[in-house]
C-alpha cells in the first residue's frame, strides 16, 4: 500500500485508491477503501463519500482498525527479530 493510503487509515480517513498500484499490505476493496482507476472514477467516488457520511465513517473505521492491527511497532520488531534468527541460523549451517 503506498504511504498515503497508510497515512490516510491512520488518521480516519476514507481511503480511496486504485487497484492497479497493488502494494505490500492487502486491503478490501469496499469494506477498508474505494477503488478507482481513472479521473472520472476519482470523481465519482469523492461525491460517493462526499454524500454519504455512514459511509464515510465505515471506511474511515475499518482503515483505522486495518492500521492498528497491522502496522504496530511490536509486530514489525518480532518480524524482524525472527528475520535476524532466521539469517543466522541459515550462515551457521
Amino acid at each position: 500500500m503506498d504511504p498515503l493510503s497508510i497515512e490516510g487509515a491512520w488518521a480516519y480517513t476514507p481511503v480511496i485508491r486504485s487497484d492497479a498500484r497493488g502494494g505490500f499490505f492487502e486491503l478490501f476493496r469496499g469494506s477498508e477503501f474505494l477503488a478507482a482507476e481513472t479521473d472520472e472514477e476519482f470523481v465519482d467516488r469523492i461525491c460517493t463519500l462526499l454524500g454519504d457520511e455512514a459511509l464515510r465513517q465505515r471506511l474511515a473505521d475499518r482503515a483505522r482498525a486495518w492500521a492498528q492491527e497491522h502496522l504496530r511497532w511490536d509486530g514489525s520488531i518480532a518480524a524482524y527479530e525472527d528475520l535476524y534468527a532466521r539469517l543466522l541460523n541459515s550462515h551457521g549451517s
